[in-house]
């Protein structure tokens, strides 16, 4: 067990690195954002483009922090993930932690960056963090707990279509389909990262709205599920439109993250199946589930 920061011990060091560091909050519209860019672009240990694909989710929040040394230069840099979640007309705020990088010569202040985010009210996730900052997010409070990511195989090579399915991927269609939530989801992601589309049962008109993005994860390419409209439709469906799927976007391999077996999008009868179990690190005051997934750098991971 880490030993954790105290509130004494955490103004004493803050005290100390404000001395020769100073830390900003960063937006879209902040004047070192294009400053930011550059310096991401120049550093060698994190993926610019990555983060990139992470800024246009946040709006009007912040981007995330960095450390400026007294000669006004960004040393470090933390990238953060807000979203805001409703439970029980209860306004929750998530920050996911998804990059943190700091200059060699200042790395002992690493630490810093966390600092502005230790409020009571803020719940904090790190779905992707490198081993050696682990230890530092449990000595900030985070606790370790477990994450599933399923990956399955679709083996029906002949890929059989029952007619009565079909997908429908033109927007101006999809959108006569759904309703006022789906459409803020749609509106939600970039067509230049996701793949969304329905599945439309042509004897009964119902429809399956899907946001997915293929991703590689050792050095298997599958498609992976982060919003399915209608689970009820999908598990009961998915013998049948699974295959139309894997010739609509040439894929074999389907994946999603989870945290409790319940939320799972796949049936339970599926046989061909691997399921990697994830550390992440969280502090928060409500449960997480798939609304959080699907609002953190896993997105695009």
């Amino acid at each position: 067990m880490k030993k954790k920061i105290t509130a004494l011990n955490l103004k004493k060091i803050i005290k100390k690195a404000s001395k020769n560091l100073l830390i900003e909050e960063i937006k879209i519209n902040s004047d070192n954002f294009n400053k930011l860019k550059k310096y991401l672009i120049k550093q060698d240990f994190l993926d610019s483009k990555r983060i990139s694909l992470l800024f246009e989710f946040n709006n009007n929040f912040p981007i995330g922090f960095i450390i400026k040394n007294l000669e006004n230069d960004i040393v470090g840099f933390m990238g953060t993930l807000f979203y805001e979640k409703l439970i029980n007309n209860q306004k929750f705020t998530f920050c996911n932690i998804h990059s943190w990088i700091v200059n060699k010569k200042y790395r002992l202040n690493s630490f810093f960056l966390i600092t502005p985010l230790l409020k009571d009210e803020l719940n904090l996730t790190a779905y992707t963090p490198i081993n050696s900052l682990k230890g530092l997010l449990e000595k900030f409070g985070l606790s370790k707990r477990i994450l599933n990511f399923k990956i399955i195989i679709n083996i029906n090579l002949l890929r059989f279509n029952k007619k009565k399915f079909f997908i429908e991927t033109k927007e101006n269609i999809i959108l006569n389909f759904l309703n006022s939530d789906e459409i803020t989801e749609f509106k939600k992601y970039s067509d230049k990262i996701f793949y969304k589309f329905i599945i439309l049962n042509k004897n009964n008109n119902k429809y399956i709205f899907i946001i997915a993005k293929k991703i590689k994860k050792k050095f298997i390419n599958s498609f992976n599920f982060f919003y399915i409209s209608n689970i009820n439709e999908f598990k009961t469906s998915w013998a049948n439109i699974k295959n139309i799927i894997s010739k609509e976007f040439n894929i074999n391999f389907f994946s999603e993250y989870y945290f409790d077996n319940k939320e799972s999008f796949f049936p339970t009868n599926i046989l061909f199946y691997k399921i990697i179990k994830k550390n992440i690190y969280t502090k928060t005051l409500v449960e997480l589930n798939k609304f959080d997934i699907r609002n953190s750098d896993l997105l695009i991971s």
